[in-house]
């Protein structure tokens, strides 16, 4: 069996998501939301994050292109390759995109 706990606790997408799409979300707030983010949930979406890695605030920013880096959606490659060119996201964006190539199988 399951710890009681835990039967009834809600994914963090559920507050995610509802939070990233309000423009009146703080963004000190979307940024503690993302941390704890499934990056695998479906709810949290490559199109999302890639939204959100644009936003105005450095934490916001920083917060979904680490998610998006730790997506196991494929889409979210060719974002990372995009982000892989800008300096302040490079670094994020190779090691998501080297989780990529770390799953690819070498047959």
């Amino acid at each position: 069996g399951r710890d009681p706990q835990e039967f009834d606790k809600p994914p963090a997408s559920k507050y995610v998501v509802p939070l990233a799409t309000n423009d009146m979300t703080p963004p000190a707030v979307l940024a503690a939301a993302l941390r704890i983010a499934d990056p695998d949930d479906p709810a949290v979406t490559v199109d999302l994050l890639a939204r959100l890695v644009k936003a105005d605030d450095a934490d916001v920013r920083a917060e979904s292109l680490r998610t998006l880096a730790a997506s196991a959606d494929s889409q979210a490659i060719e974002p990372l390759l995009e982000l892989a060119g800008d300096p302040a996201a490079r670094t994020e964006a190779t090691l998501g995109l080297a989780r990529w190539l770390a799953r690819m199988p070498t047959d």
